[in-house]
């Protein structure tokens, strides 16, 4: 799979602020079939682990959920992948400076009332996006 390649999933978790902490886990299936040169990697609804990279209640621009894929399930095979970090936030970064050092590949700005805690609910469809190529190896 190609560094760069786009991973649409489907949370099966809620991840807030309020619940998660970092290195929490969360759970969610492929939105689609993963193809990799016209050839089926993994199907549609194969499940996915990601990892919570931080949960923040306050932050420089507020709240913020930074979340990463970490492995995908194809039969009895675990396979790790490294993806960028979809990050969501309530405030919008001010410069490109702070874009570079949070290493974004994805920035979701979300408006709520402050009363309610920041959270990716589940059922979401996220897009991931990896950072380095992976190696899959499928069975015969």
């Amino acid at each position: 799979i190609a560094q760069g390649a786009k991973i649409p999933v489907r949370l099966s978790d809620t991840v807030s602020v309020q619940y998660n902490r970092k290195d929490d886990w969360f759970a969610g299936t492929l939105e689609q079939d993963l193809l990799v040169n016209g050839t089926l990697v993994a199907p549609k609804g194969t499940p996915v682990n990601g990892q919570v990279v931080s949960a923040s209640q306050q932050g420089k621009y507020g709240p913020s959920l930074v979340i990463t894929l970490r492995e995908f399930e194809v039969g009895s095979q675990t396979i790790k992948i490294a993806t960028n970090n979809y990050i969501v936030q309530t405030q919008a970064v001010q410069n490109v400076r702070d874009l570079n050092d949070l290493g974004l590949a994805t920035l979701k700005i979300v408006t709520r009332d402050r009363s309610t805690p920041l959270n990716i609910p589940s059922r979401t469809v996220l897009e991931f996006e990896t950072s380095q190529p992976i190696e899959v190896r499928l069975a015969k």
